[in-house]
């Protein structure tokens, strides 16, 4: 599969937001307006066309632990979202450590917690870690977040 992409409908026209070249900076094109998660190999599938309401969050991360070690960081954001009729959120991760190290492919199990001292926890894939810029994608429930949440 390819980079997770939200294909949106607004006005007739369609634009995708995706991750850009440089990670954790969001490309936006064409007019925006619904959201419905899909993946940038296969944008005409029906699975992923379906017009659906997507409620989302963003959260400000003050602090970062990948499988109970703490990781320095010079920014983090959770970015959450939930379509109409899916039981589970989909949810990201994008971290900006002070180390410039690059963390191996896999699952890890992340603690979040929020400026204003939230605690979320769930598992995660790391999907790219270039020169301390890390994105983990959930692979899992997101502990600590429901509907109110989302807007």
């Amino acid at each position: 599969m390819g980079d997770p992409v939200l294909y949106g409908l607004a006005g007739g026209g369609e634009g995708t937001l995706g991750l850009g070249g440089v990670v954790g900076r969001p490309r936006i094109v064409g007019p925006v307006g619904s959201f419905h998660l899909g993946h940038a190999t296969d944008p005409t599938s029906n699975r992923w066309r379906e017009d659906r309401r997507v409620r989302h969050a963003r959260f400000d991360v003050a602090s970062l632990t990948v499988e109970g070690v703490g990781l320095p960081l010079k920014a983090a954001y959770l970015l959450v979202a939930q379509a109409d009729g899916d039981l589970q959120v989909q949810w990201e991760c994008l971290a900006y450590a002070l180390d410039p190290a690059p963390l191996a492919p896999g699952r890890y199990l992340l603690d979040v917690t929020t400026l204003d001292g939230r605690a979320l926890r769930g598992p995660a894939i790391r999907v790219r870690s270039v020169e301390g810029a890390h994105v983990f994608r959930g692979d899992g429930l997101l502990d600590g977040v429901s509907e109110v949440d989302l807007g």
